[in-house]
């Protein structure tokens, strides 16, 4: 009898481990489908082309009230002139100016506008002045140049899925749809969270629909590089493409988010070596800034829709010697592709510029931001393009750089 109720307890014991077992794998999250980009390369022609700054200036005087910590800006046209704004970090307001005489037309605290205890994350964009969207850390406002609130669409409460607009990575607007980044605050220990994570929100104004789009590239999908290397830009072309610059891929990518998936050769003739990634001891011993600072990483990627032409910044790695001696500043250089993203030109920067604040006007001018340290006033040089030349007199001027 005690034999028999043994048989009979082990074989209820079988069959509940085999149900606990049909339960988990039943339960076990489904395979994150990676989006494959078909891969082009064209042969680079590094020297035939590069960027350099002007004698020409902007000059956008502050008032007492403001700083001159820029976050977010917008370069715009209603009723035909053209205006730049600024939302200024420090102060928490945007500054409205006249884009030709450089002249202040307006300055508005963003708390007479938004009701939010959470400004220390905001962003700013303005379309027209009938469309000036704001982003908090839980919401987007549509607003018209009177702050009248037109429109309003919460976020997810998850810190991985909130919108946000910045100058490397802009709002774009296709119909109904406005299409803006996500924050990226996920864990940098986790392949899963990288492989869940998207880049894109995309936001039908009109019903108030939201949507995810864009996962990271292939590399991100089975290595780790730590929090630096998240770091990601777009720009939006001609086509009606997006073209994304992620910080460890070497590649450059244009999508349409739907069926079209292109990966182009877009590598720094600077690049010594693969970008490597890093494993979890490396992010649990080491500060993951070091990890950045020692390895090449990419930064953002502009289009010049009146050259029909790219520009992406590489940064070039530091020693640890370097490191240690706290000098951190990584080399960086700009590469130029022409509209079928063939490289054209690299060129060295030296740090004469802000890249990351680079915009365009509509008759051409390429401007981005010098002098960051003055308290007074936000400085910009305009940027030219200079083809190859033979001149002894202009290599002088601007001698260009040879493969190391």
């Amino acid at each position: 009898m005690k034999r028999l109720q043994r048989v009979v307890s082990g074989r209820w014991m079988a069959f509940i481990l085999c149900c606990v077992a049909n339960l988990c794998c039943q339960q076990k999250p489904p395979a994150v489908k990676i989006i494959k980009a078909t891969y082009s390369f064209l042969e680079p022609a590094y020297d035939n082309i590069r960027l350099v700054s002007s004698g020409d200036t902007l000059n956008f005087a502050l008032d007492e009230h403001t700083y001159n910590t820029v976050g977010s800006f917008s370069h715009f046209i209603h009723n035909g002139t053209a205006y730049i704004a600024f939302y200024d970090k420090g102060s928490k307001s945007f500054s409205v100016y006249d884009f030709a005489s450089q002249q202040l037309v307006r300055r508005i605290p963003l708390k007479k506008w938004v009701n939010s205890t959470k400004l220390d994350k905001a962003s700013m964009y303005i379309k027209d002045f009938d469309s000036i969207f704001v982003t908090t850390q839980t919401k987007l406002y549509l607003l018209d140049s009177t702050g009248t609130e037109k429109k309003r669409f919460e976020f997810p409460e998850e810190s991985d899925k909130r919108g946000f607009f910045s100058n490397v990575a802009p709002p774009v607007m296709v119909g109904n749809m406005l299409y803006m980044s996500i924050r990226p605050l996920i864990d940098e220990k986790s392949v899963e969270a990288q492989q869940k994570w998207r880049v894109l929100y995309g936001i039908n104004v009109q019903s108030g629909e939201k949507e995810r789009y864009y996962q990271l590239p292939e590399t991100y999908q089975k290595n780790l590089y730590g929090y630096s290397f998240l770091d990601y830009s777009y720009c939006f072309n001609d086509r009606g493409n997006f073209v994304f610059s992620f910080a460890a891929d070497t590649n450059i990518y244009e999508t349409n988010l739907k069926d079209y998936h292109r990966a182009y050769y877009a590598r720094s003739r600077f690049q010594s070596g693969p970008i490597k990634p890093v494993t979890k001891d490396d992010l649990r011993h080491d500060d993951s800034y070091k990890l950045y600072t020692l390895r090449d990483s990419y930064g953002p990627i502009f289009y010049d829709r009146y050259k029909k032409r790219y520009l992406r910044q590489a940064k070039q790695k530091i020693s640890e010697a370097d490191f240690l001696a706290k000098n951190t500043s990584k080399k960086r250089t700009i590469i130029i592709f022409n509209e079928q993203f063939k490289i054209i030109g690299e060129s060295e920067t030296n740090g004469q510029f802000s890249f990351s604040s680079l915009f365009f006007t509509k008759d051409g001018g390429i401007y981005a931001r010098i002098n960051p340290a003055d308290e007074h006033a936000l400085h910009f040089v305009r940027l030219v393009y200079e083809e190859k030349t033979d001149d002894p007199v202009k290599l002088a001027q601007h001698p260009i750089p040879t493969s190391k």
